[in-house]
């Protein structure tokens, strides 16, 4: 069965939150979808908590194809797929990818919401644990500052501080560059608490959640493989 980009992965993951069908294993307790929500970890009998090892997949499209396509919800054949094969979890980005794919955010707020509703409780149905991404792209996350101030989320002056950036065009422009993300007082940060705290406030109860993370892999603008030939020597 073809999955688009649904991809095996190995994942190890030591957790508090969350959920999963798989089996239990000794000093492990999974709750599926029991009044003890998700995977937790338990002591051995030597009071030493015992981390969870289990495979996994990356789905991180899952969202995003229906961000694009409103009546694509093959994720729904998708996470059934997962769940008859007790795969226990899934990595999904759950904002849009390009500043492009955010446009329903800012237009439709409702509907927005009702799409990626119907992610989780697809993943619900089939007792598949969920690590939300919350901003996958973070470089682009600052061009959406200028949307999220003329969508009312935002408020220069009392929430950020407006940044003198120019546009392709030359024109002034609040939206802002990846370096803003070094700035506490930046739009792009306000936008990433503005945005984190309506996506966990939404699916906090979902049993379906594990966990959440910002972003993907941020470590490749960092773990270089020729970071000493372009070192300053200063």
């Amino acid at each position: 069965m073809r999955l688009g980009h649904l991809s095996l992965a190995a994942a190890f993951f030591a957790s508090v939150c969350g959920v999963s069908s798989a089996a239990q294993k000794p000093g492990i307790g999974v709750s599926s979808f029991g009044p003890q929500k998700g995977l937790f970890v338990k002591e051995n009998a030597s009071g030493q908590p015992v981390a969870v090892r289990l495979f996994g997949v990356n789905y991180y499209d899952a969202f995003q194809r229906r961000l694009r396509d409103a009546s694509n919800t093959s994720y729904h054949a998708g996470f059934a797929w997962l769940g008859q094969h007790r795969i226990p979890l899934a990595r999904v980005m759950a904002s849009g990818y390009h500043p492009s794919d955010w446009a329903l955010y800012f237009e439709d707020r409702e509907e927005y919401f009702r799409q990626l509703d119907d992610v989780v409780q697809a993943a619900e149905k089939n007792g598949v644990g969920l690590v939300l991404t919350l901003f996958w792209h973070f470089a682009g996350t600052g061009e959406l500052v200028d949307d999220a101030v003329a969508a009312g989320d935002l408020q220069p002056g009392a929430d950020f501080k407006a940044a003198e950036n120019t546009d392709t065009t030359g024109r002034a422009t609040i939206a802002e560059f990846r370096s803003d993300l070094g700035r506490a007082d930046s739009g792009t940060l306000a936008l990433i608490r503005h945005y984190t705290r309506e996506v966990v406030a939404r699916y906090r109860e979902s049993p379906a959640v594990w966990g959440w993370e910002f972003s993907n892999e941020v470590n490749l603008k960092v773990d270089l493989p020729n970071v000493q030939q372009s070192r300053s020597e200063s």
